[in-house]
C-alpha cells in the first residue's frame, strides 16, 4: 500500500491538478527520473489497467524495477535507463518530470525536450523548481553552472505547439515549485 511521504504528496498533488485539464482519464504515463517508482504505485491504485513507464539513471531504474515487480507482479510497468528513452515506441497520454529537470543543464533539458516531443504525449506535467537550482561557485562545485527554470521548461515545450493550460504556485504548490500542466491542442 501507499506510505505517504512527500514524493507520494507531490504526486497526488500533481494528478489532483492534472485532473482539473483532463476530459477522459488518462491511461498510459511516462516518467523521466521517478526515482524508485512512487507514481506507478499510486497509478496502480488507481486504475489496475494503468500502464507506467519510468527512464531514471541507474542504480534508481534498477531499485524501481525491483520494487514495481515486487508490488505490483500483474502490472504493466516499464522501468528503463535515460539513455533508452529516445527508442520509447509506445503511445504515452502524460509526460512527468518531478524535480530532476532542474537537476541538468539546459542543453540536456532541451534534448529530452525533443526527445518527449517525438513521442508526442497529450500532457505535460512539470513540477520543478520556480527559480532553479543554485549555481556551483566553482567546477568542482555543488550546483548547476547554468539553472533550469520553471519559465525554462515551459519555453522549450511551447516551441513544440504545446500550451500551459495550468500553472500552479501558493497555494496549491508550496516551496518553491512550479507545478506546469501544458497540452498540445
Amino acid at each position: 500500500g501507499a506510505r505517504f511521504n512527500r514524493a507520494m504528496m507531490n504526486y497526488m498533488l500533481c494528478l489532483s491538478m492534472l485532473s482539473r485539464h483532463l476530459t477522459e482519464r488518462p491511461r498510459r504515463f511516462l516518467e523521466l527520473g521517478g526515482g524508485f517508482g512512487a507514481l506507478g504505485e499510486i497509478l496502480y491504485g488507481l486504475n489496475r489497467e494503468s500502464m507506467y513507464w519510468n527512464y531514471d539513471l541507474p542504480p534508481l531504474s534498477v531499485v524501481a524495477e525491483y520494487y514495481l515487480d515486487t508490488a505490483f507482479p500483474d502490472d504493466e510497468h516499464h522501468v528503463r535507463s535515460t539513455w533508452e528513452l529516445p527508442s520509447h515506441a509506445d503511445p504515452v497520454d502524460v509526460f512527468v518530470n518531478t524535480y530532476s529537470f532542474q537537476e541538468m543543464e539546459p542543453h540536456v533539458v532541451k534534448n529530452y525536450v525533443e526527445v518527449v516531443n517525438k513521442i508526442s504525449p497529450e500532457f505535460i506535467l512539470s513540477l520543478n523548481s520556480t527559480n532553479g537550482k543554485r549555481r556551483a561557485k566553482s567546477a568542482q562545485g555543488i550546483g548547476v553552472v547554468e539553472p533550469v527554470t520553471s519559465s525554462f521548461i515551459e519555453r522549450q515545450f511551447a516551441v513544440h505547439g504545446y500550451e500551459v493550460c495550468g500553472n500552479y504556485k501558493d497555494p496549491y504548490q508550496r516551496g518553491a515549485g512550479t507545478l506546469l500542466i501544458m497540452r498540445r491542442p
